[in-house]
Protein backbone atom coordinates (compact mmCIF):
# COMPACT_ATOMS: atom_id res chain seq x y z
CA UNK A 1 0.00 0.00 0.00
CA UNK A 2 2.81 2.42 0.90
CA UNK A 3 4.65 1.77 -2.36
CA UNK A 4 1.48 2.12 -4.43
CA UNK A 5 0.51 5.46 -2.87
CA UNK A 6 4.03 6.85 -3.14
CA UNK A 7 4.10 5.89 -6.83
CA UNK A 8 0.80 7.70 -7.35
CA UNK A 9 2.16 10.78 -5.59
CA UNK A 10 5.40 10.76 -7.63
CA UNK A 11 3.52 10.32 -10.91
CA UNK A 12 1.20 13.18 -10.01
CA UNK A 13 4.16 15.43 -9.20
CA UNK A 14 5.87 14.58 -12.49
CA UNK A 15 2.62 15.15 -14.42
CA UNK A 16 2.06 18.58 -12.90
CA UNK A 17 5.69 19.60 -13.43
CA UNK A 18 5.46 18.65 -17.11
CA UNK A 19 2.07 20.33 -17.42
CA UNK A 20 3.38 23.48 -15.76
CA UNK A 21 6.47 23.49 -17.95
CA UNK A 22 4.39 23.14 -21.10
CA UNK A 23 1.92 25.84 -20.17
CA UNK A 24 4.65 28.31 -19.28
CA UNK A 25 7.22 27.39 -21.94
CA UNK A 26 6.59 30.62 -23.81
CA UNK A 27 6.84 32.74 -20.68
CA UNK A 28 9.60 33.76 -18.35
CA UNK A 29 9.30 31.74 -15.14
CA UNK A 30 10.33 32.66 -11.61
CA UNK A 31 11.12 30.55 -8.58
CA UNK A 32 11.84 31.36 -4.98
CA UNK A 33 10.98 30.91 -1.34
CA UNK A 34 8.08 32.65 0.40
CA UNK A 35 7.05 30.59 3.45
CA UNK A 36 7.85 27.67 1.15
CA UNK A 37 9.38 26.91 -2.26
CA UNK A 38 7.43 27.88 -5.37
CA UNK A 39 7.58 28.13 -9.13
CA UNK A 40 5.48 30.84 -10.78
CA UNK A 41 4.86 31.98 -14.35
CA UNK A 42 5.66 35.58 -15.25
CA UNK A 43 1.99 36.57 -15.38
CA UNK A 44 1.24 34.83 -12.05
CA UNK A 45 -1.47 32.62 -13.54
CA UNK A 46 0.40 29.36 -12.99
CA UNK A 47 1.86 28.43 -9.60
CA UNK A 48 3.36 25.21 -8.24
CA UNK A 49 4.19 24.94 -4.53
CA UNK A 50 5.57 21.69 -3.02
CA UNK A 51 5.40 21.44 0.76
CA UNK A 52 5.84 19.21 3.78
CA UNK A 53 4.65 19.20 7.38
CA UNK A 54 6.28 17.29 10.26
CA UNK A 55 4.81 17.03 13.76
CA UNK A 56 7.15 15.34 16.25
CA UNK A 57 5.39 14.84 19.59
CA UNK A 58 6.20 13.81 23.15
CA UNK A 59 3.41 12.49 25.38
CA UNK A 60 3.96 12.11 29.12
CA UNK A 61 1.12 10.33 30.90
CA UNK A 62 0.57 7.70 33.60
CA UNK A 63 0.30 4.12 32.38
CA UNK A 64 -3.23 3.03 31.58
CA UNK A 65 -5.26 0.43 29.71
CA UNK A 66 -7.99 0.67 27.12
CA UNK A 67 -11.21 -1.16 27.95
CA UNK A 68 -12.64 -1.57 24.45
CA UNK A 69 -9.43 -3.26 23.25
CA UNK A 70 -6.13 -4.54 24.67
CA UNK A 71 -4.04 -1.46 23.87
CA UNK A 72 -2.18 0.37 26.62
CA UNK A 73 -1.41 4.05 27.15
CA UNK A 74 2.04 5.22 28.27
CA UNK A 75 4.59 7.98 27.77
CA UNK A 76 6.04 7.97 24.27
CA UNK A 77 7.63 9.87 21.39
CA UNK A 78 5.83 9.74 18.06
CA UNK A 79 5.69 11.29 14.63
CA UNK A 80 2.12 12.55 14.78
CA UNK A 81 2.10 13.73 11.17
CA UNK A 82 4.35 13.51 8.15
CA UNK A 83 2.57 15.28 5.32
CA UNK A 84 3.93 15.61 1.80
CA UNK A 85 2.18 17.28 -1.08
CA UNK A 86 1.87 20.18 -3.45
CA UNK A 87 -0.64 22.88 -4.24
CA UNK A 88 -0.94 25.60 -6.80
CA UNK A 89 -2.94 27.36 -9.45
CA UNK A 90 -3.74 26.95 -13.14
CA UNK A 91 -4.99 29.70 -15.46
CA UNK A 92 -5.37 32.07 -12.53
CA UNK A 93 -8.71 30.66 -11.37
CA UNK A 94 -8.22 26.92 -10.84
CA UNK A 95 -6.61 25.89 -7.55
CA UNK A 96 -5.47 22.36 -6.75
CA UNK A 97 -4.11 20.41 -3.79
CA UNK A 98 -2.69 16.90 -3.46
CA UNK A 99 -1.53 15.80 -0.01
CA UNK A 100 -0.66 12.49 1.64
CA UNK A 101 0.28 11.44 5.17
CA UNK A 102 3.07 8.88 5.48
CA UNK A 103 2.99 6.65 8.56
CA UNK A 104 4.07 3.23 9.77
CA UNK A 105 0.91 1.73 8.31
CA UNK A 106 1.54 3.16 4.85
CA UNK A 107 0.67 6.30 2.93
CA UNK A 108 -2.83 7.73 3.32
CA UNK A 109 -4.32 10.14 0.80
CA UNK A 110 -5.55 13.23 2.68
CA UNK A 111 -6.47 15.71 -0.06
CA UNK A 112 -6.89 15.49 -3.81
CA UNK A 113 -9.06 18.30 -5.14
CA UNK A 114 -9.52 21.04 -7.72
CA UNK A 115 -11.28 24.33 -7.04
CA UNK A 116 -12.84 26.28 -9.92
CA UNK A 117 -12.96 29.91 -8.82
CA UNK A 118 -14.15 31.71 -11.93
CA UNK A 119 -17.05 33.08 -9.85
CA UNK A 120 -15.63 33.96 -6.43
CA UNK A 121 -19.14 34.04 -4.91
CA UNK A 122 -19.94 30.55 -6.26
CA UNK A 123 -16.78 28.46 -6.48
CA UNK A 124 -16.91 24.74 -7.26
CA UNK A 125 -14.63 22.25 -5.50
CA UNK A 126 -14.45 18.57 -6.50
CA UNK A 127 -12.39 15.66 -5.18
CA UNK A 128 -11.37 14.73 -1.64
CA UNK A 129 -11.36 17.69 0.75
CA UNK A 130 -12.67 18.89 4.11
CA UNK A 131 -16.42 19.13 4.52
CA UNK A 132 -17.91 22.57 5.39
CA UNK A 133 -18.70 21.86 9.02
CA UNK A 134 -16.63 22.74 12.11
CA UNK A 135 -14.23 25.70 11.89
CA UNK A 136 -11.61 23.83 13.90
CA UNK A 137 -11.55 21.02 11.33
CA UNK A 138 -11.42 23.47 8.42
CA UNK A 139 -8.37 25.10 10.02
CA UNK A 140 -5.17 23.47 8.68
CA UNK A 141 -3.16 21.49 11.22
CA UNK A 142 -0.17 23.84 10.98
CA UNK A 143 -2.30 26.68 12.43
CA UNK A 144 -3.78 24.88 15.46
CA UNK A 145 -3.51 26.72 18.79
CA UNK A 146 -3.42 23.41 20.69
CA UNK A 147 -1.57 20.18 20.01
CA UNK A 148 -4.81 18.22 19.55
CA UNK A 149 -8.20 19.35 18.32
CA UNK A 150 -11.15 19.45 20.73
CA UNK A 151 -12.86 16.22 21.82
CA UNK A 152 -16.24 16.94 20.25
CA UNK A 153 -14.65 17.78 16.90
CA UNK A 154 -12.49 14.64 16.99
CA UNK A 155 -15.42 12.34 17.81
CA UNK A 156 -18.31 13.93 15.91
CA UNK A 157 -17.25 16.31 13.14
CA UNK A 158 -16.71 15.03 9.60
CA UNK A 159 -13.29 15.76 8.13
CA UNK A 160 -12.10 15.07 4.57
CA UNK A 161 -14.34 13.13 2.21
CA UNK A 162 -14.95 12.61 -1.51
CA UNK A 163 -17.60 14.86 -3.00
CA UNK A 164 -18.49 18.20 -4.56
CA UNK A 165 -19.06 21.57 -2.89
CA UNK A 166 -20.28 25.03 -3.88
CA UNK A 167 -18.82 27.77 -1.67
CA UNK A 168 -17.42 31.27 -1.36
CA UNK A 169 -14.77 30.62 1.31
CA UNK A 170 -12.34 33.52 1.37
CA UNK A 171 -14.72 35.79 -0.58
CA UNK A 172 -17.68 36.59 1.71
CA UNK A 173 -20.60 38.29 -0.01
CA UNK A 174 -20.51 41.97 0.90
CA UNK A 175 -17.78 41.05 3.36
CA UNK A 176 -20.54 39.66 5.58
CA UNK A 177 -21.80 36.24 4.44
CA UNK A 178 -19.74 33.12 3.82
CA UNK A 179 -21.18 29.71 2.91
CA UNK A 180 -20.36 26.19 1.79
CA UNK A 181 -22.71 23.35 0.80
CA UNK A 182 -21.73 19.93 -0.46
CA UNK A 183 -22.63 16.31 -1.18
CA UNK A 184 -20.25 13.55 -0.04
CA UNK A 185 -19.88 9.80 0.16
CA UNK A 186 -20.02 9.96 3.95
CA UNK A 187 -17.27 7.36 4.33
CA UNK A 188 -14.21 9.55 4.83
CA UNK A 189 -11.74 8.76 2.08
CA UNK A 190 -13.37 5.41 1.21
CA UNK A 191 -15.36 4.78 -1.93
CA UNK A 192 -19.15 4.82 -1.89
CA UNK A 193 -20.88 1.53 -1.11
CA UNK A 194 -24.09 0.39 -2.77
CA UNK A 195 -26.24 0.17 0.38
CA UNK A 196 -25.93 3.79 1.53
CA UNK A 197 -27.05 7.25 0.50
CA UNK A 198 -25.02 10.43 0.19
CA UNK A 199 -24.14 12.74 3.06
CA UNK A 200 -25.29 16.38 2.84
CA UNK A 201 -23.34 19.08 4.69
CA UNK A 202 -23.67 22.86 4.83
CA UNK A 203 -22.08 25.76 6.71
CA UNK A 204 -23.20 29.41 6.92
CA UNK A 205 -21.04 32.09 8.57
CA UNK A 206 -21.71 35.77 9.23
CA UNK A 207 -19.49 38.75 10.08
CA UNK A 208 -22.34 40.74 11.67
CA UNK A 209 -20.27 43.75 12.78
CA UNK A 210 -17.96 44.15 9.79
CA UNK A 211 -19.76 47.29 8.55
CA UNK A 212 -20.35 48.81 11.97
CA UNK A 213 -18.31 51.51 13.63
CA UNK A 214 -17.58 49.21 16.56
CA UNK A 215 -13.88 48.39 16.14
CA UNK A 216 -13.99 45.98 19.06
CA UNK A 217 -16.37 43.55 17.33
CA UNK A 218 -15.44 43.97 13.66
CA UNK A 219 -13.61 40.65 13.45
CA UNK A 220 -16.33 38.59 15.15
CA UNK A 221 -17.67 35.67 13.11
CA UNK A 222 -20.68 33.51 13.95
CA UNK A 223 -21.40 30.27 12.09
CA UNK A 224 -23.91 27.44 12.04
CA UNK A 225 -23.72 24.11 10.24
CA UNK A 226 -25.65 20.92 9.65
CA UNK A 227 -25.11 17.36 8.41
CA UNK A 228 -27.72 14.87 7.23
CA UNK A 229 -27.31 11.26 6.12
CA UNK A 230 -30.33 9.03 5.54
CA UNK A 231 -28.81 5.55 5.34
CA UNK A 232 -25.44 5.27 7.05
CA UNK A 233 -24.06 1.72 6.51
CA UNK A 234 -23.60 -0.82 9.27
CA UNK A 235 -20.08 -1.18 10.62
CA UNK A 236 -19.43 2.49 11.41
CA UNK A 237 -19.20 2.80 15.21
CA UNK A 238 -19.27 5.89 17.39
CA UNK A 239 -16.06 5.95 19.48
CA UNK A 240 -16.34 8.49 22.33
CA UNK A 241 -12.73 9.18 23.36
CA UNK A 242 -10.37 11.70 24.92
CA UNK A 243 -7.88 13.82 22.90
CA UNK A 244 -5.23 11.09 23.30
CA UNK A 245 -7.60 8.30 22.31
CA UNK A 246 -8.86 6.69 25.54
CA UNK A 247 -12.36 5.35 24.82
CA UNK A 248 -14.49 6.20 27.86
CA UNK A 249 -17.65 4.47 26.57
CA UNK A 250 -18.36 1.15 24.83
CA UNK A 251 -18.35 1.52 21.06
CA UNK A 252 -21.83 2.26 19.71
CA UNK A 253 -22.77 0.38 16.49
CA UNK A 254 -24.84 2.62 14.22
CA UNK A 255 -26.77 2.23 10.99
CA UNK A 256 -29.33 4.44 9.29
CA UNK A 257 -30.09 8.10 9.83
CA UNK A 258 -27.52 10.58 11.12
CA UNK A 259 -28.12 14.25 11.94
CA UNK A 260 -25.49 16.63 13.30
CA UNK A 261 -26.01 20.30 14.15
CA UNK A 262 -23.52 22.81 15.48
CA UNK A 263 -22.28 26.34 15.70
CA UNK A 264 -19.09 28.23 16.45
CA UNK A 265 -17.90 31.77 17.10
CA UNK A 266 -14.47 33.35 16.61
CA UNK A 267 -13.22 36.77 17.68
CA UNK A 268 -9.77 38.35 17.48
CA UNK A 269 -8.63 41.67 18.88
CA UNK A 270 -4.94 42.55 18.84
CA UNK A 271 -2.97 39.82 20.67
CA UNK A 272 -6.15 38.14 22.03
CA UNK A 273 -8.37 35.49 20.41
CA UNK A 274 -11.53 33.70 21.52
CA UNK A 275 -13.21 30.62 20.05
CA UNK A 276 -16.23 28.59 21.15
CA UNK A 277 -18.15 25.71 19.59
CA UNK A 278 -21.06 23.36 20.26
CA UNK A 279 -22.02 20.22 18.28
CA UNK A 280 -24.84 17.70 18.79
CA UNK A 281 -24.84 14.43 16.83
CA UNK A 282 -27.78 11.98 16.71
CA UNK A 283 -27.53 8.54 15.10
CA UNK A 284 -29.72 5.46 14.84
CA UNK A 285 -28.22 2.39 16.46
CA UNK A 286 -27.85 -1.05 14.95
CA UNK A 287 -28.97 -3.14 17.93
CA UNK A 288 -31.72 -0.98 19.51
CA UNK A 289 -34.45 1.44 18.50
CA UNK A 290 -32.93 4.18 20.67
CA UNK A 291 -30.93 7.02 19.15
CA UNK A 292 -27.37 7.60 20.35
CA UNK A 293 -26.73 11.25 21.20
CA UNK A 294 -23.21 12.62 21.44
CA UNK A 295 -22.84 16.32 22.20
CA UNK A 296 -20.06 18.56 23.36
CA UNK A 297 -18.56 22.01 23.49
CA UNK A 298 -15.26 23.80 23.93
CA UNK A 299 -14.21 27.35 24.84
CA UNK A 300 -10.71 28.55 23.88
CA UNK A 301 -8.68 31.70 24.48
CA UNK A 302 -5.16 32.73 23.47
CA UNK A 303 -2.99 35.75 24.28
CA UNK A 304 0.37 36.77 22.78
CA UNK A 305 2.66 37.79 25.63
CA UNK A 306 5.06 39.45 23.19
CA UNK A 307 2.41 41.84 21.85
CA UNK A 308 2.03 40.71 18.23
CA UNK A 309 -1.41 40.84 16.64
CA UNK A 310 -2.99 37.41 16.46
CA UNK A 311 -3.20 36.18 12.86
CA UNK A 312 -3.48 32.74 11.37
CA UNK A 313 -0.01 32.82 9.81
CA UNK A 314 2.06 33.72 12.87
CA UNK A 315 5.76 34.45 12.22
CA UNK A 316 6.93 35.29 15.75
CA UNK A 317 5.72 35.46 19.33
CA UNK A 318 5.17 33.67 22.60
CA UNK A 319 1.54 32.78 23.28
CA UNK A 320 -0.51 31.48 26.18
CA UNK A 321 -3.52 29.28 25.39
CA UNK A 322 -6.32 27.81 27.50
CA UNK A 323 -9.25 25.51 26.71
CA UNK A 324 -12.13 23.99 28.68
CA UNK A 325 -14.24 21.34 26.95
CA UNK A 326 -16.77 18.60 27.61
CA UNK A 327 -18.14 15.62 25.70
CA UNK A 328 -21.16 13.65 26.89
CA UNK A 329 -22.75 10.48 25.55
CA UNK A 330 -26.28 9.12 25.95
CA UNK A 331 -26.96 5.79 24.23
CA UNK A 332 -30.67 5.86 25.14
CA UNK A 333 -30.40 2.38 26.66
CA UNK A 334 -27.58 0.69 28.61
CA UNK A 335 -24.76 -0.80 26.52
CA UNK A 336 -22.78 -3.67 28.01
CA UNK A 337 -19.03 -3.60 28.43
CA UNK A 338 -18.77 -7.07 26.94
CA UNK A 339 -16.48 -9.48 28.76
CA UNK A 340 -16.13 -7.34 31.89
CA UNK A 341 -17.58 -7.40 35.39
CA UNK A 342 -17.25 -5.10 38.37
CA UNK A 343 -15.37 -6.13 41.53
CA UNK A 344 -18.49 -7.94 42.79
CA UNK A 345 -18.79 -10.04 39.63
CA UNK A 346 -21.75 -8.11 38.19
CA UNK A 347 -21.88 -7.26 34.47
CA UNK A 348 -20.96 -3.66 33.65
CA UNK A 349 -23.12 -1.51 31.38
CA UNK A 350 -23.37 2.20 30.65
CA UNK A 351 -26.10 4.40 29.23
CA UNK A 352 -24.45 7.75 29.85
CA UNK A 353 -20.95 9.02 30.46
CA UNK A 354 -18.95 12.20 29.98
CA UNK A 355 -15.45 13.63 30.17
CA UNK A 356 -14.35 17.19 30.89
CA UNK A 357 -10.87 18.31 29.85
CA UNK A 358 -8.90 21.41 30.80
CA UNK A 359 -5.86 22.37 28.71
CA UNK A 360 -3.21 25.03 29.29
CA UNK A 361 -0.73 25.69 26.50
CA UNK A 362 2.37 27.65 25.58
CA UNK A 363 3.20 28.32 21.91
CA UNK A 364 6.50 29.70 20.64
CA UNK A 365 6.54 30.83 17.00
CA UNK A 366 10.23 30.90 16.03
CA UNK A 367 9.20 31.86 12.50
CA UNK A 368 6.49 30.88 10.03
CA UNK A 369 8.05 27.46 9.45
CA UNK A 370 8.94 26.36 12.99
CA UNK A 371 6.65 26.28 16.03
CA UNK A 372 7.12 24.78 19.49
CA UNK A 373 4.11 23.82 21.63
CA UNK A 374 3.65 22.52 25.18
CA UNK A 375 0.24 21.51 26.61
CA UNK A 376 -0.82 20.43 30.07
CA UNK A 377 -4.12 18.51 30.13
CA UNK A 378 -6.34 17.12 32.84
CA UNK A 379 -9.32 14.84 32.17
CA UNK A 380 -12.20 14.31 34.60
CA UNK A 381 -14.33 11.22 33.92
CA UNK A 382 -17.92 10.99 35.12
CA UNK A 383 -17.88 7.20 35.67
CA UNK A 384 -15.12 5.75 37.86
CA UNK A 385 -15.47 2.28 36.29
CA UNK A 386 -14.52 3.51 32.82
CA UNK A 387 -11.16 5.25 33.22
CA UNK A 388 -7.62 4.38 32.04
CA UNK A 389 -6.87 3.02 35.55
CA UNK A 390 -10.03 0.92 35.99
CA UNK A 391 -9.08 -2.28 34.20
CA UNK A 392 -7.47 -5.26 35.90
CA UNK A 393 -7.78 -8.18 33.53
CA UNK A 394 -11.51 -8.70 32.98
CA UNK A 395 -12.55 -6.70 36.05
CA UNK A 396 -13.40 -2.99 36.08
CA UNK A 397 -12.61 -1.46 39.47
CA UNK A 398 -13.50 1.99 40.78
CA UNK A 399 -10.52 4.26 40.03
CA UNK A 400 -9.52 7.89 40.11
CA UNK A 401 -11.64 9.99 37.77
CA UNK A 402 -8.85 12.55 37.28
CA UNK A 403 -5.92 12.07 34.90
CA UNK A 404 -3.13 14.52 33.97
CA UNK A 405 -0.88 14.58 30.89
CA UNK A 406 1.90 16.69 29.39
CA UNK A 407 2.20 17.06 25.62
CA UNK A 408 4.95 18.69 23.57
CA UNK A 409 5.36 19.24 19.83
CA UNK A 410 7.92 20.54 17.38
CA UNK A 411 6.36 21.63 14.08
CA UNK A 412 8.31 22.05 10.86
CA UNK A 413 6.57 23.33 7.74
CA UNK A 414 8.56 23.64 4.53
Amino acid sequence: MLGKNIKILIRSVVFLILLFAGLTSAQEKSAGYDHGFYVRSADGNFVWHPFGLIHTDLRLSPSGSQINNDNTQASTFLTRRLRLGFEGQLYGNIDYDLETNVGSGGAELIFAWMNFGFLREAQLRVGQFKEPFSYEVLLPEKYLDFIERSIVVTVVSPAEDIGVMVHNFGSPIGGILEYGAGIYNGLGGAEKTSEKTFEYVGRLALYPFIASGNELLKTARIAGYALYEDNRPEGVDIRPRTPLGFEFFPRIPTMGKRIALGGDVQWIKGPFSFNAEYIRNTEQQTTTNADAIVEGWHIDATYLLTGENKVREMESGVELAARIEKLQVDAGLPIAAEGFTDESGNPVSLQKNSVTTLTFGLNYYLNYNIKFQVNYQNDWFDNNLYTPSSREGDVLNPASTSRSKMLARVQLYF
